[in-house]
């Protein structure tokens, strides 16, 4: 009984900081190196995951990760100013993207679009509720597609406000 007590206290605790670090936003940095609109062909690959958020990215913005352990630990897919940029890195490079359309579904889910020069992201969001002040806590789907017809699905959890 002992041991189930301090299991579940060591549970809790580790929950308990997940949901303070999900609503934390990334770090922040200089302009990020290799950061680029478009790079040609792109083989659609998975999301690669990175914490180095660029300055001109900082403020509001939205922070999606694979999992609650990895945007726990600041390990994005996807980031974006909630205005019109956002950011994937793709094949060892960053994409950096931009608002296209955005559409709501109800009251608190939307779709958006993304493009650059070869890559094109739909980004379906649903709302799950206050996570903090000014923080929502999010997740969806996010689909990447390219210009000769390749896509790639990705579920994701995160959050965004200011």
């Amino acid at each position: 009984m002992h041991s189930f007590r301090a299991s579940l206290k060591i549970f809790l605790a580790s929950v308990a900081g997940c949901m303070f670090w999900a609503c934390e936003g990334g770090s922040f940095t200089a302009t990020l190196a290799g950061a680029k609109a478009g790079s040609g062909n792109l083989a659609i690959a998975e999301p690669e995951v990175f914490s180095q958020i660029p300055l001109d990215l900082r403020g509001c913005g939205c922070f999606f990760a694979h999992d609650s352990t990895s945007l726990a630990r600041s390990q994005y897919i996807f980031v974006s100013d909630m205005e019109s940029r956002a950011l994937v890195k793709l094949n060892g490079a960053f994409q950096t993207l931009v608002k296209s359309q955005s559409r709501n579904i109800n009251e608190f889910d939307v779709e958006e679009e993304y493009t650059s020069d070869s890559l094109h992201l739909l980004l379906k969001v649903s709302d799950k509720g206050n996570c903090g002040n000014n923080h929502s806590r999010k997740e969806g789907t996010l689909i990447l597609y390219t210009p000769q017809g390749q896509s790639r699905e990705i579920t994701f959890l995160g959050h965004c406000g200011c």
